[in-house]
């Protein structure tokens, strides 16, 4: 079919007048979300928001432009990656002055279409610049999260996002700070990235210390991530606490640099980096630890933790966290451990922090109290897909009303 197949109309999906006394339209249309990668291991924070609105009644459908990875999210035939096209489709492209967005809108508007998609999320800004021109091509509304370095250090512009978009929400403070910094002046809400807590029982005990104390990092290994950072800070940690061991569960590419620094600071017996691990294989790790260390630091650029998930997982697993101060890592350590955040970048400070936790056992239990209180109530998934939900019958109510405004001396 050569021409454009008509647009589902945006009254199909009607939601009621005064939408601030309901939370969501009656029913859920199905909904796409939109992401440049999808199935990448460390992105389950966009798996939790699409369960969480699942769970709210929105039949929730993927639309991506690469396959990174097993995504089990939704049902495997919800799930459609465009691909980045052929290389003659790719010369059609540049011949036509057409653009990567605007291919991956025609490719995936068939199967919105036929799936009668109702809404489109974008999960990260870049994302949202691919999402805008589906969502015109379907007429249907735009709702854009923000996670983080696409808010800090945004690969383009967003300005004709910003003009396009019903919604935007923001997983931290400062993620919306950075969001206003880019010039964006319309509502942001705060969905920050929730964890389902029926899945992540606080352990009843901690590990004994008989065979020293477990360290435990885990993430990329890149620089806003620190590791280098608590690798530096081990020789202060071994003087207060000799049999304390370092594990660190993650790859990228400052792997090379950091086994240089445990060779030269002569820590291979107390340090031992895993690599990549599935994420069950991290939830044992933490379960297994007896402190999480989440080393941030802030780049130059601007980029810096917006959302720790480990951190939060850790917390929700009775695991205490030392953590530095650096981007919304304050935001999500319980406010009584705020003070003892230390300086990102400084490895003497953060091996005291580390240190200030090992040495007071008897602190532990109520660290661990007071991080799975926290964790219940400012990062439940649960409370996170209501937020959404009602993010979206807000934009759904906000196309209706775009679309029903009189077209005398639109262009």
């Amino acid at each position: 079919m050569n021409g454009r197949a008509a647009p589902p109309a945006p009254a199909k999906h009607a939601v009621p007048r005064n939408e601030q006394s309901i939370v969501r339209s009656d029913p859920p249309c199905p909904v796409a979300h939109v992401m440049l990668d999808v199935g990448v291991r460390s992105e389950t924070f966009v798996a939790n928001a699409i369960q969480a609105v699942e769970r709210e009644g929105w039949e929730s459908h993927v639309l991506g432009l690469n396959a990174r990875g097993e995504f089990d999210a939704v049902p495997s035939e919800r799930v459609q990656c465009t691909g980045t096209g052929t290389l003659l489709q790719r010369v059609r492209t540049r011949l036509t002055r057409s653009t990567p967005e605007r291919r991956f809108a025609e490719q995936a508007a068939d199967y919105a279409r036929s799936h009668d998609i109702g809404l489109l999320h974008a999960h990260f800004g870049w994302s949202g610049n691919y999402a805008a021109p589906l969502a015109e091509l379907l007429d249907v509304p735009l709702v854009v999260t923000f996670y983080g370095s696409d808010a800090t250090t945004p690969a383009g512009s967003y300005a004709a996002l910003f003009g396009q978009t019903q919604h935007v929400t923001a997983v931290s403070e400062y993620v919306e700070r950075h969001l206003r910094g880019l010039g964006y002046r319309g509502p942001v809400t705060l969905t920050r990235n929730g964890l389902p807590l029926d899945r992540l029982q606080a352990r009843s005990t901690p590990p004994g210390t008989e065979h020293g104390m477990r360290l435990l990092y885990v993430g990329r290994l890149i620089p806003v991530k620190g590791a280098d950072v608590l690798v530096r800070a081990m020789p202060a940690i071994l003087a207060a606490h000799p049999t304390a061991r370092l594990d660190v569960i993650g790859d990228g590419p400052e792997r090379p640099a950091i086994e240089a620094i445990v060779s030269d600071l002569r820590l291979d017996h107390a340090v031992s980096l895993h690599g990549a691990r599935p994420h069950a294989a991290v939830l044992d790790a933490m379960r297994a630890a007896h402190l999480l260390v989440v080393p941030g630091r802030t780049m130059p650029s601007g980029q810096a933790e917006a959302s720790s998930m480990v951190f939060k997982e850790a917390l929700a697993l009775g695991l205490p966290v030392t953590a530095t101060a650096s981007g919304a890592l304050a935001e999500t350590c319980p406010p009584e451990f705020r003070d003892q955040l230390a300086r990102a970048g400084d490895p003497q400070d953060l091996a005291r922090a580390v240190v200030d936790v090992l040495g007071d056992p008897a602190g532990w239990e109520r660290r661990s109290e007071a991080g799975r209180r926290w964790v219940v109530e400012r990062f439940d998934s649960t409370e996170m897909g209501k937020r959404l939900s009602r993010c979206y019958v807000q934009a759904l109510a906000a196309r209706t009303q775009e679309s029903a405004r009189p077209s005398v001396g639109r262009a």
